[in-house]
């Protein structure tokens, strides 16, 4: 018999954890602290696995039926839910180490060497002010030349202490502490 909201609702927690089945794999886990999580029994390649959806009520009965068909339709195509699940939230936590504002940050930190300590304050007090809110979360990989011109045109015009070129010479910044390619952006660019 398929599990109804009224039941995963009325799921008490008792002393040892149960399993309030549904169907195709998929059951709610009821612990004795209370929690109730989603979880689907598939098998990949001979073996047997758990996949976790998330906890009741945050995901309803409908949601998690709708992720387990999603998973069934991933195993018939051949891909593990389970490591597809592990390498996405990898890729999470490594585009987080390279965001723009990380890879700024340490090209800055190399930069302390050469420049003096009032510069080296005034470009990174001008990033954190202007460029990090704008495009400072995103993954550098993820980042085109024009994005990085529209965050560099839509700063205000004291963004640099050198009056004379302030667009090239933050745009150069920008450039070196990104580790971005803007080769395809032409040299006689209204920009520059």
């Amino acid at each position: 018999m398929p599990l109804t909201d009224i039941i995963a609702k009325n799921a008490k927690p008792q002393k040892t954890q149960y399993k309030l089945s549904d169907e195709r794999g998929l059951f709610l886990l009821v612990l004795p602290t209370g929690g109730r999580y989603w979880r689907m029994k598939y098998r990949f390649d001979g073996k047997e696995k758990l996949l976790s959806f998330g906890t009741y009520p945050e995901i309803s009965l409908k949601e998690a039926r709708n992720k387990r068909d999603e998973a069934r339709k991933k195993i018939q195509e051949g891909v593990d839910p389970s490591q597809e699940k592990k390498l996405a939230k990898i890729t999470r936590a490594i585009n987080a180490d390279n965001s723009f504002e990380s890879v700024a940050r340490e090209w800055h930190a190399k930069q302390t060497a050469i420049w003096s300590e009032r510069y080296c304050e005034t470009v990174l007090r001008n990033l954190t002010k202007d460029i990090f809110p704008v495009i400072g979360f995103r993954p550098i990989s993820q980042i085109t030349p024009p994005e990085l011109l529209v965050a560099l045109r839509t700063r205000p015009k004291s963004f640099l202490p050198n009056k004379q070129q302030p667009h090239k010479r933050q745009f150069n910044h920008c450039e070196r502490g990104g580790e971005l390619s803007l080769a395809v952006l032409p040299k006689s660019s209204a920009f520059f």
